[in-house]
C-alpha cells in the first residue's frame, strides 16, 4: 500500500467520524465513543482487506488525526482519537 492509499483511507475514516459527531458535540463523551467505535470497525476492516504493516497503520492514524483537525475538531481530541486508532490497529484481531 502506498502512502496515498493510507491518506485516502484516513480521510474516509475522518469523514465517517464527522458524520456522527459535530465539532460542537465533542464534549459529549458517549457520542464521541460511539463514533470512535464505528470508525474503528471500519479501520479494522480496511486493515484486514489491505494487509497493512505497522508503518502503514501509523501513517493512517497520524493522517486521521490531522484530517480531524482540518475538519475543525480540537487538536487535543483529534490526536487522542488518532492515538486510540493506532493502539487498536496495532492489536492482533
Amino acid at each position: 500500500m502506498g502512502w496515498e492509499e493510507a491518506d485516502a483511507v484516513a480521510a474516509t475514516l475522518a469523514e465517517i467520524f464527522s458524520r456522527h459527531v459535530t465539532v460542537n458535540q465533542t464534549t459529549k463523551s458517549a457520542v464521541v465513543e460511539k463514533a470512535l467505535l464505528l470508525t474503528l470497525a471500519q479501520a479494522r476492516g480496511e486493515k484486514r482487506k489491505r494487509h497493512w504493516s505497522g508503518n502503514q497503520t501509523a501513517r493512517l492514524a497520524n493522517t486521521f488525526g490531522w484530517k480531524l483537525v482540518a475538519l475543525g475538531y480540537p487538536q487535543e481530541l483529534a490526536f487522542q482519537l488518532a492515538k486510540e486508532l493506532a493502539v487498536q490497529m496495532a492489536q492482533k484481531k
